[in-house]
């Protein structure tokens, strides 16, 4: 990945095209994005946004940047005071965000820290049901 966002950044010294400079700048948010550095991932992501302040692009990655930062929260949190409420939560949020099978093992700590929660038990079942129709 680091070499990815080295070439990127070269790109971004030699070219004058906006187009490529733009398309450049997105790709750089997403490797960093997929890196880890959520910081630097908004950071390139933002500067799209000064010269193109409707790109669905970036406004579709900034949300799927955000539910990342979220769910590493919730599962920060989770881990701080393990609830089965808590893993719900985290497991619903992993889900929506395509992450099933995260989703899945957040449901079953969920339902082995309350093996009566019913909220848990459907969004296993649920989870289940759609992956395995």
């Amino acid at each position: 990945m680091q070499e990815a966002i080295e070439q990127y950044l070269v790109v971004l010294q030699l070219t004058p095209d906006p187009d490529l400079v733009k398309k450049t700048l997105i790709d750089l948010g997403a490797a960093y994005q997929q890196a880890g550095d959520h910081t630097k991932a908004q950071e390139y992501y933002r500067e799209v946004l000064k010269t193109d302040p409707h790109n669905r692009v970036v406004f579709d990655n900034l949300g799927k940047l955000g539910m990342e930062v979220r769910i590493q929260q919730l599962a920060a949190a989770a881990t701080g005071h393990p609830t089965p409420q808590a893993y719900l939560q985290l497991g619903q949020l992993q889900q929506i965000a395509g992450h099933p099978e995260d989703a899945r093992s957040s449901y079953e700590e969920a339902v082995k820290r309350d093996p009566n929660f019913v909220a848990a038990r459907g969004a296993l079942e649920s989870l289940s049901a759609t992956n395995h129709p």
